[in-house]
């Protein structure tokens, strides 16, 4: 028995015992190559192991549920190459879940050293073992003769590069990029004479053989460190493809803005894709084009503020949003694309229209839609108090009354303004420094400098007027208005006392009277 293999068993002995009163919930079944861990055994395995996966999740997550059965086929594969796959259940070991700042589920990290890495690509298994194993080779391997022609087509992307010696400034840059994206590429160099004409190549270059579009690619310019990784980044997505489950999570931690070709059957992809193509060989490395089935994922069209009438097309920029409206003629979309990342283009956002009157009846909780959003929340002569909110959302619902309560209160302060926004009917502006998620979402926009300070804690009416007269600009007037109240409330309540005590000493004389008749 391996030390590995004796060190995966005592953990699971003793994470069994330590999650015994919770077995209805546990993850992953008990015969599983998963090893569930508590904070002790993952520092442990982490200290004593060259590399380690670990997933984190919880019982109750949907997504954390249909994952698993991909991790436990993934687990197999990784013990036979000596990397613990591990499991973290949040619900039970919440204070490691803070401590890691898991703040998703399913959340897998991989510790290489002991230095942790989120990994942000596909779950399925095959993705994780290909990771995994380039983690466990070296950033670059020198390579040449049949290895290296081996290696370039081992993997659906490669890089090679071809120096004449080691002690070049060009492979030390090399080195330096490989080594920062060796979790996503795997690397080899060569200072052989024999492979690098063998490979018909210059000294210094770099050749990327790749298992889509032309098949390989080759760099011959500047070795600069920016210039190397935009070379490896840029070819590391296909020109145009389509997107799904499996590749969508890594388009998103490219980072890139993305155009969608929306269609719905076989006629019109073909119709469209090869001119999209072309669109996208013109911004290779800057823009990430792909074509998306409407009849699977049609309702993507709705978060950028297309309608569904295929096909369609949408580019977004972050949270800038732009929707295609004209006809699909090509040359009307070649300007539209060129508009967009010129400058030219509009961004769209999404809204109601708005409200009459600003408020619902008689509620002082003003109502702010997505095209009055600068107008009202952006006044620099009020505080806005805006409270982002979805009409599903429990929280929602409970915040309510006591958001109605704290507008009716603060009413007389014309200067300060209690307002919500639908978050699912509305876009905020894409400038914003924040996202409007999670729900309810209390953000205070300061009068004067349009700070913005998020409420955190215990939405209670009490705390919520606390913030507020701490935070915001006119602070102080909340707080007069406050002491009045307190003050005419005093008063009234004296006012009812000493009226009480005189209908009391007329009540006894009335009573004396009496007596004496």
């Amino acid at each position: 028995m391996s030390p590995t293999t004796f060190l995966i068993l005592i953990l699971a002995i003793l994470v069994f015992y330590a999650n015994a009163e919770e077995d209805e919930l546990t993850l992953f079944a008990k015969q599983s190559d998963v090893i569930l861990v508590n904070e002790g055994s993952l520092n442990l395995v982490v200290s004593t192991q060259k590399v380690v996966i670990v997933l984190f999740c919880t019982p109750w997550n949907g997504v954390c549920k249909a994952h698993e059965p991909e991790y436990e086929e993934a687990s197999t594969p990784l013990k036979l190459m000596d990397v613990p796959a591990l499991a973290v259940n949040c619900y039970v070991e919440r204070d490691l879940c803070s401590k890691e700042m898991i703040v998703d589920y399913p959340t897998i990290k991989i510790y290489r050293d002991g230095t942790p890495s989120i990994y942000k690509g596909s779950r399925h298994p095959e993705e994780i073992i290909s990771t995994i194993r380039k983690t466990l080779l070296p950033a670059v391997s020198i390579l040449d003769g049949e290895e290296l022609k081996r290696f370039s087509t081992s993997e659906k992307m490669v890089t090679v590069g071809f120096f004449e010696s080691v002690k070049s400034p060009s492979f030390s840059n090399f080195s330096m990029v490989a080594e920062t994206l060796r979790d996503k590429h795997v690397f080899a160099a060569t200072f052989d004479p024999a492979s690098i004409q063998k490979f018909n190549a210059k000294t210094p270059s770099l050749q990327i053989f790749k298992k889509y579009d032309s098949g390989s690619d080759s760099f011959t310019g500047r070795f600069s460190i920016e210039n190397i990784t935009f070379f490896i980044n840029s070819n590391a997505f296909p020109i145009m493809e389509e997107l799904g489950e499996d590749n969508y999570p890594e388009y998103l931690a490219r980072g890139l803005p993305m155009a969608y070709f929306f269609h719905s059957s076989t006629e019109e992809r073909s119709k469209y894709f090869d001119f999209f193509k072309g669109i996208a060989e013109k911004y290779k490395g800057h823009v990430s084009f792909v074509a998306i089935d409407a009849n699977q994922f049609g309702n993507h069209a709705n978060t950028l503020n297309l309608k569904k009438s295929w096909p369609a097309f949408a580019i977004q920029n972050s949270t800038y949003k732009y929707p295609y409206r004209g006809e699909f003629v090509k040359e009307d979309l070649e300007a539209f694309v060129d508009n967009v990342f010129s400058g030219k283009a509009k961004y769209s956002i999404k809204s109601e229209q708005p409200y009459e009157g600003e408020k619902d009846g008689d509620d002082e909780v003003i109502n702010v839609v997505g095209m009055n959003y600068e107008q009202i929340v952006l006044d620099d002569e009020k505080d806005v108090f805006i409270q982002i909110y979805a009409p599903w959302c429990t929280f929602c619902k409970d915040l309510a009354p006591t958001w109605s309560e704290l507008a009716s209160k603060l009413d007389p302060i014309d200067n300060v303004v209690i307002a919500k926004f639908d978050g699912t009917k509305n876009d905020i502006p894409p400038y914003s420094p924040f996202k409007p998620t999670p729900y309810p979402l209390l953000k205070l926009y300061k009068a004067k400098t349009n700070e913005i300070i998020g409420f955190e804690g215990s939405r209670t009416f009490e705390k919520l007027l606390a913030f507020l007269q701490a935070n915001a600009t006119y602070g102080q007037e909340i707080k007069a208005l406050l002491e009045e109240e307190s003050k005419a409330t005093s008063n009234a309540d004296w006012e009812s006392a000493y009226v009480d005590v005189d209908e009391g000493l007329n009540e006894r004389d009335e009573t004396n009277n009496h007596d004496e008749l």
